[in-house]
């Protein structure tokens, strides 16, 4: 399972359809663990304050207690890393405790190292992403002999998902060549005209990977290793390959009927390019440092990679080569996420405050977006409690159940809605409001739920 911003789904609209690893996850079916983003009022003037946000620190361990959540999470201002913890085991058998140090499977946030890798080839004069891909390689369909590199980066192309084959779950015991993949589609139509509009592909990625091989004489790893890892000093980063012994490696869960398990088996090889990658929350940071500011990509390079391409737009945000570019919580937000068996990933960057978050995860089905979302709301959202975390956490406490909520006309903090008999208000400065006079008023939280549900299907290479 790995697609765009870290999820598991079976579509994006028919993005991923029926996979097993490409289920959808709706907000609504995650409102027990989405209570966690009420942690938002909380950390973020002590993260804008730079000093540890302990709130948020207590209320991440009481998740791991109640087996909502466990992995490893970083926040970094302004170049600086101001809070990274590990949470829960890495190893239950061994009770290893997961630490920033830990190395999780990251699957679809890998999409943002094939894009880089792409654009660094174009600056060695090697390929243009304006070219064919089929001037690079040999034996595509003849549907596909149109399609650009830009359209596979961009999921563009109309080319079908190989993962919703049923054959995945027999290559994921046993593995696949990239051209065994693509072999999987290679008969099925195109789902749309190339360049038309976006349709999450795992299958253009399986491409851009062949690719960056074909150009640069060099295993996908390899080039990842010596273009990337090394000069970023990523340390604790690479291609993930089921012989190699890891160290602090971190054991994938699922929590099935109330009972943690051991995740399926996956042999890495599937994802590919699209989803292969294992990493840490710091070298995370190190990476999309250095995809913020100078120190791996030209500026021109950075400008395509971030860009806004109409024909790649869903639910008001775009894709662009291995980042999304959409709007949370009214400001500007860079991101990309994965999931595949027993891991979620997330990484965002709210490039006006230089702030990025990382949360990695080693227990399906948490979703690290919804943490990472928490962290994100910014200064002003917290002071006037109006968060789309509201929605699913009670401010009386995170074991009442999520209700409906008004603002005061004068404060403008939620209160509890008039069935709730008045028993619960909330204060906000002085003033300290009735439900009985609070008219309700739209919230300026986040987008309609069926664009949300759209974008979170596109979240990992599931």
């Amino acid at each position: 399972m790995f697609c765009f911003y870290p999820d598991a789904y079976r579509g994006l609209g028919a993005v991923c359809a029926g996979s097993r690893y490409n289920r959808a996850m709706p907000y609504p079916r995650l409102a027990k663990f989405s209570r966690i983003a009420f942690l938002v009022c909380f950390s973020v003037p002590l993260i804008h304050a730079q000093n540890v946000p302990t709130q948020a620190d207590a209320l991440l361990q009481q998740q791991v207690k109640a087996q909502n959540f466990r992995g490893s999470v970083l926040i970094g201002v302004n170049g600086k890393i101001v809070f990274e913890r590990g949470y829960g085991p890495a190893d239950e058998e061994w009770n290893v405790a997961n630490t920033p140090k830990t190395k999780f499977r990251i699957a679809s946030m890998t999409k943002q190292f094939t894009g880089a890798s792409i654009l660094l080839l174009q600056e060695d004069g090697k390929l243009n992403v304006g070219d064919r891909v089929a001037k690079y390689l040999s034996g595509l369909p003849d549907a596909w002999q149109a399609i650009t590199i830009h359209q596979l980066l961009t999921h563009t192309s109309g080319i079908p998902n190989y993962t919703d084959s049923a054959k995945i779950p027999e290559l994921n015991q046993h593995g696949a060549t990239p051209e065994q993949m693509i072999a999987l589609v290679a008969d099925k139509p195109l789902l749309s005209a190339p360049g038309a509009k976006f349709a999450y592909c795992n299958t253009g990625y399986i491409l851009l990977g062949m690719l960056i091989e074909r150009v640069s004489g060099m295993k996908y790893a390899d080039f990842l290793q010596q273009r990337i890892f090394t000069p970023l000093e990523m340390k604790d980063s690479g291609y993930d390959t089921a012989p190699v012994v890891l160290a602090h490696r971190a054991s994938g869960y699922q929590l099935k009927q109330g009972a943690i398990v051991n995740a399926d088996f996956i042999d890495m090889s599937v994802p590919f390019a699209a989803g292969g990658i294992y990493s840490t929350v710091e070298d995370l940071f190190r990476w999309n440092e250095a995809l913020a500011h100078k120190g791996l990509l030209s500026p021109a390079s950075r400008r395509a990679m971030f860009e806004i391409y109409p024909e790649s737009v869903l639910a008001d945000s775009h894709y662009g080569y291995g980042v999304v570019i959409t709007e949370r919580f009214g400001r500007r937000l860079f991101y990309h996420g994965g999931g595949v068996v027993g891991f979620s990933s997330v990484i965002q960057r709210y490039p006006e405050e230089n702030t990025c978050i990382v949360v990695l995860s080693n227990l399906e089905p948490v979703k690290s977006w919804e943490i990472g979302d928490g962290f994100g709301a910014d200064r002003a959202e917290r002071r006037s409690c109006t968060s789309w975390a509201w929605r699913f956490a009670s401010p009386c406490g995170p074991t009442r159940p999520a209700v409906s909520y008004r603002r005061s006309p004068t404060c403008s903090a939620p209160v509890r809605s008039p069935q709730d008999d008045g028993r619960c208000t909330r204060r906000c400065g002085r003033a300290r409001r009735n439900t009985a006079e609070s008219p309700r008023r739209k919230s300026p939280s986040r987008p309609p739920a069926a664009a949300m549900e759209a974008i979170n299907r596109s979240r990992s290479w599931r």
